[in-house]
């Protein structure tokens, strides 16, 4: 399995970069699956409509907690994106 990751697409210079580089690594390494750390896109706020990355295909998120409590927090925003949630 191939995965092509990228750790941090940051603002409109990581998306036009990434809008470059993506076509001929596509190319090159033909992943199965390709992802994005994109909570910078714009610009270290978050993501919005106007920091959409061009997509075509599919998408499916699944995600599965078990029973328990959970903290997240966003690393450059520590102070004030941080919380907890319980599945029952």
């Amino acid at each position: 399995m191939i995965i092509l990751f990228f750790a941090d697409i940051y603002g409109r210079p990581g998306r036009k970069a990434l809008s470059l580089a993506l076509p001929d690594l596509k190319a090159k390494y033909q992943p199965d699956f390709i992802l994005g750390n994109v909570e910078n896109l714009a610009g270290g706020r978050g993501v919005n409509k106007k920091t959409t990355v061009a997509f075509r295909g599919s998408r499916t998120w699944l995600v599965t907690f078990r029973p328990g409590r959970y903290r997240f927090v966003c690393d450059p925003h520590a102070r004030r994106m941080r919380g907890s949630f319980r599945v029952t």
